[in-house]
């Protein structure tokens, strides 16, 4: 049998004395209808024709005939049923996108004849590796499973199949990204100073992509005050120093991290300030500019021109623009006339840093001049331009 044919078989037992045209009728019912061409048989000899042009998965009745010049007879009525078509499933756009679940939606185009098991392949490459249930559906039946147990900010491959007798046909390979997970972030202890403090955070979860995370602060636990904010990663610690508080006075803060898929929050701690030291004004600092420049690092200068009456704090902050981003470590004892350098390590190739020294003590925060400076090329080019000029 085929999709839209098949092919009768027949024997002549008896030629009743001569040769006989030997052919079949055939139709939807036992009036049949149509009738094949003949072929001249005798006695023992078998007769085959095609037939075509038949609906799929359909029951057609034939019987054999054999004419001579006493008359016809006729074999019994048989019946087989044309195969069905391979299916075309269409696949949709997935709905209902959710951190760790989503739903797969699809058509059943054709059902190729009968009614087909339809489903989805689905994993994170075009290879899947995973199958949904299955559920009965004919031409132009929607059909839609729901999968569970995926990854915040992930993207995954699916495509609807569709199975019958005739085999099984695919749609399309689509994409979906989950969103992200709200991010989890803890709110450390602050350093407290007299008119500063050191707020600090750790992003433990960043919900499967970079955060911006940051401080609200305030007198109560309506805070009031955010700080700008610096991109993180799970695990990664942010800190932002507040300046303008009052001596001997308690702020609450917490911390927060922002992704697409929300913002999450720390709790709520406090600090005190301490009390205003005697004699003692904000800083004085001067960034003095970056030595010992390569592809990938750089050493940042600075100076401290006035303690203001104490013993500073001094460190660097650098980054792409002006807002920088990161900051070097704290360098703790340092004196009216100290420099201070700092190495920095991690940089891109050809690329312009902006950096500047900072300095703190019990009354203020002092930050220096904006400079920059331009990281090398790669070394690969310096070493194959060594070589060229070696001749080899």
């Amino acid at each position: 049998m085929l999709i839209h044919g098949a092919t009768l078989n027949g024997t002549l037992n008896d030629d009743g004395g001569e040769a006989c045209d030997c052919g079949f009728e055939w139709g939807l019912t036992v009036a049949y209808g149509n009738t094949t061409p003949t072929q001249s048989r005798t006695t023992g000899q078998s007769f085959s024709q095609a037939i075509n042009t038949i609906e799929r998965r359909t029951t057609i009745h034939f019987r054999a005939f054999a004419t001579n010049a006493a008359g016809t007879i006729y074999g019994a009525d048989s019946t087989f049923l044309t195969l069905a078509e391979v299916p075309t499933p269409t696949t949709n756009p997935a709905t209902a996108l959710l951190v760790t679940s989503a739903t797969l939606n699809g058509t059943l185009s054709d059902d190729g004849g009968e009614a087909c098991d339809c489903g989805f392949e689905w994993g994170l490459t075009a290879a899947y590796g995973n199958t949904t249930s299955t559920t009965s559906h004919i031409t132009g039946n929607p059909f839609s499973q729901g999968i569970v147990g995926l990854s915040p900010f992930t993207t995954y491959h699916f495509r609807a199949f569709a199975t019958n007798s005739g085999g099984t046909g695919y749609g399309a390979d689509r994409t979906f990204k989950t969103p992200a997970e709200v991010p989890n972030v803890t709110t450390d202890p602050a350093i407290p100073n007299t008119v500063l403090a050191d707020l600090c955070g750790t992003l433990d979860n960043d919900g499967g992509e970079a955060c911006d995370c940051g401080f609200e602060w305030g007198l109560t636990v309506a805070y009031g005050n955010t700080t700008p904010t610096k991109s993180r990663t799970t695990g990664q610690t942010f800190n932002e120093i507040i300046v303008g508080l009052l001596p001997s006075t308690t702020y609450h803060f917490r911390a927060f991290a922002t992704n697409s898929g929300g913002t999450g929050y720390g709790a709520d701690v406090t600090l005190t300030t301490s009390a205003a030291p005697p004699g003692v004004v904000p800083p004085i600092v001067n960034t003095i500019g970056a030595t010992s420049i390569t592809n990938l690092s750089a050493t940042s200068l600075g100076e401290l021109i006035d303690d203001g009456g104490e013993a500073c704090e001094v460190r660097f902050q650098y980054g792409l623009t002006v807002a920088y981003g990161d900051d070097t470590p704290w360098q703790i004892g340092k004196v009216t006339g100290d420099s201070f350098d700092q190495g920095i390590v991690g940089l891109s190739p050809i690329t312009t840093y902006h950096f500047r020294a900072q300095a703190k003590n019990a009354m203020g925060l002092a930050n220096g001049i904006d400079m920059t400076f331009e990281t090398g090329e790669p070394l690969i080019k310096h070493k194959a331009y060594a070589l060229a000029r070696e001749g080899i």
